[in-house]
């Protein structure tokens, strides 16, 4: 994980957001979203961030907390702590211990297909 001094950007606990967020390169989250994230680069969300919409991304690192679809088209990593409810979906995902998905977890071709539509409408 990186530290805040190689970070694009850092969105803190007092950011409240209501619509979607994109960001085009590494951005730390641990703010409150409700709509869509979308990252092109790495997306990592402390603790403390809460998504209520859908996560998309290239490589994705979730200590929060998703309420929504979570979709990586490359790696996806749940922290200690994360907890999504939704389905999840990466080319490779990895759930650690004390990690929560209530949902599907999609990995390999399915992922492949189900990334399909969000890969095309996000570019990624």
């Amino acid at each position: 994980m990186k530290n805040k001094s190689e970070l694009d950007g850092y969105l803190g606990p007092n950011v409240h957001i209501k619509g979607d967020l994109l960001s085009e390169n590494t951005l730390r989250f641990d703010g409150v979203l409700e709509g869509t994230l979308v990252a092109k680069d790495e997306l990592i969300m402390g603790t403390e961030g809460k998504v209520r919409g859908q996560v998309v991304g290239r490589k994705l690192s979730l200590a929060g907390h998703v309420e929504g679809d979570v979709y990586a088209s490359g790696s996806l990593e749940l922290l200690n702590g994360a907890s999504v409810t939704g389905q999840v979906c990466g080319a490779s995902v990895h759930v650690r211990e004390g990690a929560v998905v209530d949902g599907r977890c999609l990995m390999g071709k399915c992922a492949e297909t189900a990334m399909g539509p969000v890969r095309q409408k996000y570019n990624l």
